[in-house]
This record gives structure tokens, sequence and C-alpha cells, in this order.
């Protein structure tokens, strides 16, 4: 596959990663992956992949596992999906199930990549909202009580924190 420099790659829809993954074309986003010059391909997985099937977003990811340092990804590309504010979108959590799922079925250190709580279901990754603003229940916490034990439950829709 030859490299082409002339194709623009900011913005929201312009790179062909992008592009090819919002149209479904999974064999031309593979092709694309193997070029191995993709800047954030795990971010424009999950903000992007919604027509493919599980197994081909599986491929998806396998493809981007082969090629990259996936581990190193994954907390960039986090990174730069927190940065954004993209945890509420739709696409993002339709398709962070199906990365956890994938890094399990492949032994990826989950460790390694999402720290010591990875589980998306989690009190780690509960958030509130308040005057239209999402906030993470861990964050909050932290502000509020800087050390000590901390335990999270969910009953029934109210979150209670016991120290």
């Amino acid at each position: 596959m030859k490299k082409f420099d002339f194709i623009k790659t900011d913005g929201e829809y312009c790179s062909p990663l992008r592009v090819s993954i919002h149209d479904g074309h999974s064999k031309r986003a593979k092709a694309i992956l193997r070029t191995q010059t993709v800047k954030d391909p795990i971010y424009t997985f999950l903000r992007t992949a919604r027509k493919q099937t599980e197994n081909e977003k599986m491929e998806l990811l396998e493809e981007i596992k082969n090629n990259y340092n996936f581990s190193k990804l994954v907390k960039e590309d986090f990174k730069e999906i927190k940065d954004q504010g993209q945890f509420i979108n739709s696409n993002v959590l339709q398709n962070l199930p199906i990365l956890y799922k994938f890094c399990k079925s492949k032994n990826v250190e989950l460790e390694e990549c999402f720290g010591k709580s990875y589980n998306i279901t989690n009190p780690i990754g509960w958030r509130f909202e308040t005057r239209n603003k999402h906030h993470w229940v861990v964050e909050e916490i932290q502000k509020t009580f800087e050390t000590g034990k901390v335990s999270i439950e969910n009953l029934q829709n109210r979150i209670k924190v016991f120290l």
C-alpha cells in the first residue's frame, strides 16, 4: 500500500482510518492499520466503529494489537478521549465493553492498560451529572477525602460511600 502524504488528517472525520471505520470498510481499515502510520487508532476505533459486527470490531482491534504497542496506545488514546470529553459519546460507550472483552480474550495486561481497577462496571467508571456537566465519582471522592480506604456501592441508583 502506498502512503499518501497529501491526505489531510486533522479534523473530525478527515483521516482515512476514520472514514474507513465510520463507513464500515473493515478491509480498508485493516490495510491502513498495517501501514503503522495512524496516530490514534484506538481513539478512532472507539469513536467511529458502529457499522461493524462485534467480530469485525474484534478483528480491527487484533490488527491494532499486531501493528502497534497496544498497552501504550490504550493509555494515550484513553487520555485523548478524556481530554476531548468523549466518554459520553454513544459509540465510545458501545465500544468500550468490546475493547475490554478483546483485552481479556488476548491476555493483554489490563493493569498495564487500565490500572488496577479495570472493570468498566466498577465504581471507577461511575459518573454523575450536575448542571449539565459530568463528574467522575472517584475524582469527587478524591477531592473530598484525600487519604484512607473508601468503599462505594450503587444502591438503587443512589451512590453510597463508606469511609
